[in-house]
Formats: structure tokens, sequence, C-alpha cells
């Protein structure tokens, strides 16, 4: 969101049901990008936060879009070596815990990026 609006990092968490598993979704802010070293902070508490909220709740799998690399312009290229450092610390961090966690990617540019960290080279 906007810069100083207090939302990029922070999250809700809401839970639906009426299916044969339990729905949850979170809400969480991206930075607009902006080239300021405040970003990587930002985008990183995105990630972090919702991994952390998920451990609050017991929610043992995560799946995440790329943050803020759609219209919030955070370049995909500087995002998903932050990403992957940023989950890779958190489950040092939470090493008791058993989490799966999903990356999607929107577009072939994003999906190859994730590759090149990656052994996985999906479907």
């Amino acid at each position: 969101m906007a810069k100083g609006d207090g939302l990029c990092g922070k999250m809700v968490i809401s839970f639906g049901q009426g299916l044969d598993v339990l729905v949850w979704g979170e809400v969480y802010v991206g930075p607009i990008y902006s080239g300021k070293h405040e970003d990587e902070h930002m985008l990183r508490d995105c990630y972090w936060n919702s991994l952390t909220l998920a451990r609050k709740y017991d929610i043992h799998t995560i799946a995440f879009p790329c943050i803020s690399c759609g219209i919030y312009g955070y370049p995909v290229e500087k995002a998903v070596p932050l990403v992957l450092k940023t989950i890779a610390d958190w489950l040092d961090a939470n090493s008791d815990y058993t989490m799966k966690i999903s990356l999607y990617c929107f577009d072939e540019e994003t999906t190859k990026e994730y590759q090149k960290y990656t052994t996985y080279q999906g479907e």
C-alpha cells in the first residue's frame, strides 16, 4: 500500500467452512516498489508474518503468489532471492514446525526466475 499507511506486511486471517477442508486466507499487503532499501524489509515482513500467523493457527500448508511483483512493480529478479532466503530463514528459526510452502508464479518470467534458484522445474 502507500508508504506510511501502516498496512504493509500486516495481515488478517479469515476462515471459511462448508467444504471438505477448512479454507482460510490471509490478506497481506506488499510494498509498492520504490527502489529504497525499506522495500526489502516490507516484502520480507509479508512472507515472514504470514508464516508466523499460519503457525499461530497450527496451519501446516501455505501458498504464496509472487507478492508485489505485479502491479506494485517489485522487480522479480530482486524479489525471488529475497523470498527464498526469507522462507529458508523462517524454516530454520522454526525447525520444530512442519510447513509445506507452495510458491505460485503468474507468468513465465516469474517461473524462470524461481527456476534459477530451485531444482524443481514444474509441470
